[in-house]
């Protein structure tokens, strides 16, 4: 049984030993060494080359992790999936797509890929050995923020300048709340009950912040709520993490393509490390905030294979009075 004491009004976790599996944010006092510990992020992130993927594109979906992620479509209907090291080819999709979504928090072996151009409403779901069509979204678009964290839960926000959302519970698409500005080519993370869309293009350059916007939305399950902008407004970007901690990466305002990553802590965005090569409309972003992927996309001259990892360290750190 967990053992909490109350000391100086916190509740602290007693433990003989650290945890095997720490998770971010964690603090515990480990009785043993008489130690109060925290496990937590460690310094700044990187960028590092990873393996290439083996057909280059663009405008393509992924989910998954950075040791273990899934790239689907991009005006083809190959798919392949990321060891940490090296892209396999796998079962392709029914459908040729691009500018589709995708549930962008669940596993490799488990996602749902919908949407797509030409405003397409249609959905796939993928098992880890094929894909099987599903049904349809209610409102068929491209470009939209896809989130959720399996292929019986997922949504669908935004899209060709609509402000339409969707919400996927492994039978049928529901209609929910709408966002507060119609935008496309936005980015999207997290799950149905705790999701961000972030920037776009509003086709609009009267709209506040313009056409390129650096607007973010986040969803509690039931309405949208505009919270901090994004530091530099652009379409086609490239995201991964969950609701109160991610990453936003690359895309463009226009040419050239931005190297630019921003990460988010719950509160506000902050600029970080710079991607080596600047693209947009990628293939990958699939990952966490600390640890993630860019593959693929458009880069200054045309659709790459280039594989980036992003990793930030997180450890655990031993608290001392000085």
């Amino acid at each position: 049984m967990t053992t909490f004491k109350n000391i100086n009004g916190f509740q602290i976790q007693y433990l003989a030993s650290d945890p095997t599996n720490p998770i971010e944010g964690q603090v515990w006092f480990n009785s043993t060494s008489k130690a109060l510990k925290g496990h937590g992020i460690q310094g700044a992130g990187a960028w590092a080359s990873g393996g290439a993927m083996n057909t280059a594109r663009q405008q393509a979906t992924a989910s998954g992790t950075q040791t273990a992620g899934i790239a689907a479509g991009g005006g083809t209907v190959n798919v392949e999936q990321y060891n940490g090291s090296a892209w396999t080819e796998v079962a392709n999709l029914n459908v040729s797509v691009s500018r589709a979504s995708i549930s962008a928090q669940a596993p490799n072996a488990n996602t749902l890929n919908f949407g797509g151009t030409p405003d397409s409403d249609k959905t796939e779901s993928w098992n880890n050995s094929s894909w099987t069509e599903v049904a349809n979204l209610n409102s068929g678009r491209l470009g939209a923020g896809g989130f959720g964290e399996s292929n019986t839960s997922a949504g669908n926000a935004g899209g060709q300048l609509t402000t339409s959302t969707e919400i996927y519970n492994g039978s049928s698409w529901t209609e929910v709340n709408d966002l507060n500005a119609a935008r496309r080519y936005l980015g999207g993370l997290g799950t149905v009950t705790a999701a961000l869309v972030v920037a776009g293009d509003t086709d609009n350059p009267s709209f506040p912040g313009g056409r390129n916007t650096a607007r973010v939305e986040s969803w509690n399950g039931t309405s949208w709520t505009e919270i901090a902008d994004i530091n530099s407004a652009r379409v086609y970007v490239g995201t991964a993490g969950i609701q109160t901690s991610a990453i936003v990466f690359g895309g463009s305002p226009g040419s050239p393509y931005l190297r630019l990553t921003e990460a988010w802590n719950g509160t506000s965005w902050t600029e970080v490390a710079d991607l080596a090569t600047g693209r947009r409309a990628w293939s990958s972003g699939a990952g966490s905030s600390s640890s993630a992927i860019a593959a693929g996309g458009e880069g200054p001259s045309s659709s790459i294979t280039t594989t980036e990892e992003w990793n930030l360290a997180v450890d655990t750190k031993t608290f001392t009075v000085s």
